[in-house]
């Protein structure tokens, strides 16, 4: 288990880097409303970084819900089975999640191909960078699932059903 605890690492990272971002989403936007309503004047990235960091942040805290059982989920099927077959409907939805994401990063690592070759308009920064984050995101998120599985196949859960 000695993998799991780095992989519990990898999330405070990822939870820093989460809480880092959305403070600087708050401060970014309390700074462009003072500049626009009370100065007139306005932060011309401004909007442009706002977008890039909740696509961020969203993708960084993405592995770590993944974990926590933090997602949502439609829990509804487990309501018609007994509940010893509530673990297998769980594993299941993990799996079809995992799949989807398999099958996601191929597009997302081309995305982040295509992007190099563009640059944002206000911030002037290559798209690239900013969709880096995606493949990045399913490859942990994946990782997430996988070790939710585990600790669950185990009788190890995270959060009580």
């Amino acid at each position: 288990m000695k993998l799991f605890e780095k992989f519990e690492k990898i999330d405070k990272v990822f939870e820093y880097a989460v809480t880092f971002i959305m403070m600087t989403l708050v401060a970014v936007s309390f700074c462009s409303v003072f500049f626009r309503y009370v100065l007139n004047e306005s932060i011309v990235w401004a909007d442009e970084f706002l977008r890039f960091a909740v696509i961020w942040m969203v993708l960084l805290a993405a592995p770590v819900l993944a974990y926590q059982k933090g997602h949502l989920m439609v829990d509804m099927t487990t309501l018609f089975f007994p509940k010893k077959f509530h673990k297998i409907a769980y594993t299941l939805g993990y799996i079809l999640v995992i799949v989807f994401l398999i099958i996601m990063i191929p597009g997302s690592i081309k995305l982040v191909g295509f992007g190099m070759g563009q640059v944002s308009s206000s911030m002037n920064v290559s798209m690239g960078y900013v969709y880096l984050v995606i493949p990045i995101g399913f490859i942990f998120t994946i990782i997430g699932f996988i070790r939710l599985m585990i600790l669950e196949l185990m009788g190890k859960s995270k959060k009580s059903e």
